[in-house]
């Protein structure tokens, strides 16, 4: 007959069995295809507008990889705003989440550096929220605005605002979602069981 701690460690053995395996942390990026690459040759459903800007796909792309986003704004500007490339998403982000933007990007070689915004807002413009510039300058380089929560909860669009100075700007790998761990089954085993609890990594 077993005694008490015995079986205390056989249920926590089956327990370890149910559950086994590890947690890994992954990027879930909630743009897809050429809303994040242009690699097809369009933007996706990216749009852009103010200050007679103009946008087209050109080759190659970062690490001269594939294709990229050339937008150019035409004059200068007191404000970014005035020359946009924007996202609209069919929903409402969600605030509950904690998000992370990045991109790379470069300007027109010989034209020294250039600065542009990331900005998230309802389309309604009744909310917003612009970053910080990014300083962006001849040769590419990555960009992140990482870990920030929505101070509102009816943002629905996130945008790229590049009009306050006049030039070229070159843009690809654009990636807007959050960090989330899941459980990964441990090689070589077959668990019983998994663990059903999603945890949003705080970076």
């Amino acid at each position: 007959m077993k005694t008490f701690k015995q079986r205390l460690m056989l249920v926590a053995t089956l327990m370890v069995i149910a559950v086994s395996g590890y947690a890994e942390t992954r990027f879930v990026n909630l743009l897809e295809g050429d809303n994040t690459n242009f690699d097809l040759g369009t933007r996706g459903n990216w749009n852009s507008w103010g200050n007679s800007s103009k946008w087209e796909i050109v080759t190659p792309g970062y690490g001269d990889q594939g294709k990229c986003l050339k937008l150019t704004n035409p004059s200068a500007n007191p404000e970014f705003w005035p020359a946009q490339l924007a996202y609209q998403f069919n929903k409402v982000i969600d605030p509950s989440k904690e998000y992370t933007f990045r991109f790379k990007a470069k300007c027109e070689s010989g034209s020294g550096s250039r600065q542009l915004t990331f900005m998230y807002q309802n389309d309604g413009h009744s909310n917003q929220k612009e970053s910080q510039p990014c300083d962006i300058k001849e040769n590419w380089d990555s960009f992140e605005i990482k870990n920030f929560t929505l101070e509102f909860n009816d943002a629905n669009r996130i945008l790229i605002n590049f009009g306050k100075d006049a030039g070229t700007f070159y843009i690809d790998d654009i990636e807007f979602g959050y960090y989330e761990e899941f459980q990964e089954p441990d090689p070589g085993t077959t668990p019983t069981g998994s663990l059903n609890n999603t945890m949003y990594y705080d970076g």
